[in-house]
């Protein structure tokens, strides 16, 4: 059978299951039309975009800046629990959906890129998740995000960090969040190590009070105090 009439018999399938089973936009639960994916036009239209890669002072910047030195820090959209926007984050968290921070991603870092957001950079780093975690949950969404994100700019992915161990960060306050992050994770020396490494984009799905990222910066410092860190989340609070 050749490759064209196979192309054709799955295009046939794929329409047949939007008829039956139509996908639906992660926001707002319409379904979505041919051209849509994961949101809907008028979700993504509506999406509360920080626009922090036009501003190199923005809030992000000053919020993780005030506790590890950072070259520069954008997110996608502003996070709030209570809005439909925030389950974009936890589906793809929680409920088995890492198709929806994949494509998020790719879509951020395509308004990234002629914005020159990844000048300079030489290495994308996901933030590490503890390996039982990661085994529950069948995957780490931030590598999820920074494999994105990779296929557009064409910078790799590294292995620099690793968590050590993994507890709650639930009903923690800022500051408590930030000491149970502290040491939660540490740089791999023998890959730090590499002289052409200048400059590592971070990269999580969500910051919330900033302890992770800055706990990944100070494991970072350690091994490498010279190096240069950026920043990338899909979402952000924006009440700092």
């Amino acid at each position: 059978m050749s490759g064209g009439i196979l192309s054709e018999i799955k295009r046939w399938g794929n329409d047949l299951l939007r008829i039956f089973f139509p996908p639906v936009c992660h926001v707002c639960g319409k379904p979505l039309v041919e051209g849509e994916c994961i949101i809907c036009l008028e979700c993504d239209m509506k999406m509360p975009r920080t626009m922090y890669h036009t501003d190199p002072d923005n809030p992000l910047y000053y919020k993780l800046i005030g506790h590890s030195r950072l070259e520069r820090a954008t997110a996608m959209f502003g996070y709030v629990r209570e809005n439909p926007y925030a389950a974009l984050i936890t589906r793809a968290k929680y409920d088995g959906h890492p198709e929806i921070v994949d494509n998020l991603a790719e879509r951020y870092a395509r308004e990234l890129l002629p914005a020159g957001f990844f000048d300079g950079i030489d290495l994308l780093q996901p933030v590490p998740m503890f390996r039982w975690k990661k085994v529950k949950r069948g995957y780490n969404q931030a590598e999820i995000i920074a494999d994105a994100i990779s296929r557009v700019s064409g910078i790799g992915v590294g292995n620099l960090l690793v968590a050590r161990s993994h507890t709650s960060q639930t009903k923690k306050s800022s500051y408590q969040r930030l000491l149970n992050a502290r040491n939660i994770y540490s740089a791999v020396p023998e890959a730090i190590k590499d002289p052409g490494l200048q400059h590592v984009l971070l990269i999580d799905d969500v910051i919330t009070t900033g302890a992770t990222i800055v706990s990944c910066c100070e494991a970072l410092y350690r091994e490498r105090p010279t190096m240069k860190i950026s920043v990338l989340t899909l979402a952000a609070t924006q009440s700092f």
